[in-house]
C-alpha cells in the first residue's frame, strides 16, 4: 500500500509542478536522497542537528517522524510559494508522528 502512495503522490506532484496556480512544498527531512531525488524539489535534505535547530527557533509549520527520520514542513518554502502569487500545497505523509502544527493562514493543506 505504502509504494502505491509514493507513485501515486509522485504523480500528482508532477502534475501540480506543471500548474501555473499552485505548488507542492519540498518539505525538509534528515534522510539521504534517494535515487534521482533533487534537493530543494523533492526534499530539503538536512541533518539532525540543523532540523533540531529549526524545531527549537519555530520554523517549521508542522514537523515528525516516521521510520526514525525526521519530516517537516518549513514555513519560508510555504511562505515563497505564497509570495510568487501561487497555492502552497503541502504533501503529507499520514503515517508521520506530527507534532507542533500550527496554522497558517496563507496556507491550505489538502
Amino acid at each position: 500500500m505504502f509504494a502505491f502512495g509514493v507513485r501515486y503522490c509522485r504523480r500528482k506532484a508532477q502534475y501540480l509542478r506543471a500548474s501555473y496556480t499552485s505548488s507542492l512544498s519540498a518539505s525538509d527531512t534528515t534522510r539521504t536522497p534517494n535515487e534521482g531525488e533533487r534537493e530543494g524539489v523533492d526534499f530539503h535534505f538536512v541533518s539532525v542537528s540543523e532540523f533540531e535547530s529549526m524545531v527549537e527557533t519555530s520554523r517549521f509549520i508542522e514537523y515528525g517522524s516516521y521510520q526514525k527520520t525526521l519530516y517537516g514542513t518549513a514555513v519560508d518554502s510555504v511562505n515563497k510559494i505564497v509570495d510568487s502569487g501561487k497555492i502552497c500545497v503541502l504533501n503529507l505523509h499520514a503515517q508521520v508522528r506530527r507534532k507542533g502544527a500550527a496554522f497558517l493562514p496563507r496556507a491550505a493543506v489538502y
